[in-house]
């Protein structure tokens, strides 16, 4: 499934660790992609994203996406 994470998206993490956060930023992570220059229709696989874990130290890390599930996305 291709599924398109946007900087302020809730989400869920799934590995390595299991909470939830705020995508903070994102980047490609084959060179097919950053050829590409638009994560749009990039399959999980393809990209990665910076969260901002709402636990109360506010960690930022870097996850696949494919590990990420969308509890609310930015425009809703």
């Amino acid at each position: 499934m291709r599924q398109s994470f946007n900087v302020g998206d809730l989400v869920r993490i799934d590995w390595p660790i299991e909470s939830a956060g705020i995508v903070v930023a994102t980047a490609p992570r084959t060179s097919a992609a950053r050829a590409a220059g638009s994560l749009e229709g990039l399959h999980p696989d393809e990209y990665s994203c910076k969260i901002r874990s709402l636990d109360p130290d506010e960690r930022e890390f870097w996850v696949r996406a494919n590990f990420l599930e969308h509890i609310s996305k930015i425009s809703e």
